[in-house]
């Protein structure tokens, strides 16, 4: 018989829902005493951004992430992954491994880290 895959995470949150799931994932820091990493990628303005970040960015870092990672837009300048119990040298890992896939890197400016707490 053959093994079922599962489908990977393809929810791109919103900027409203990506920082619910931030407070979210705060709050449960706060009980559980674990840390997580927020990871934030400043877009560079392009003419071909927005057909390129639904084409070619999101699927890309979708099929990179982890099934417990959330990729989601931060605000209109900044695409945010939320990566839990990941310290910042994963997160430093994961963003060098995605500034080597090309368009990535051309459409990025920079990234930033938050480790929290």
């Amino acid at each position: 018989m053959r093994e079922k895959r599962e489908k990977p995470n393809t929810c791109i949150h919103t900027p409203v829902s990506f920082k619910v799931l931030i407070e979210q994932e705060r709050a449960r820091v706060h009980r559980s005493g674990h840390h997580f990493t927020l990871l934030l990628f400043r877009l560079a303005n392009s003419d071909a951004l927005e057909e390129d970040l639904h084409k070619i960015l999101f699927p890309t870092i979708m099929r990179r992430i982890r099934k417990i990672d959330q990729l989601g837009l931060y605000d209109e300048n900044h695409i945010g992954l939320l990566l839990p119990h990941t310290a910042v040298e994963g997160a430093r890992k994961l963003a060098d491994e995605l500034y080597r896939i090309v368009p990535i890197g051309e459409h990025v400016e920079t990234s930033e880290f938050y480790v929290y707490p």
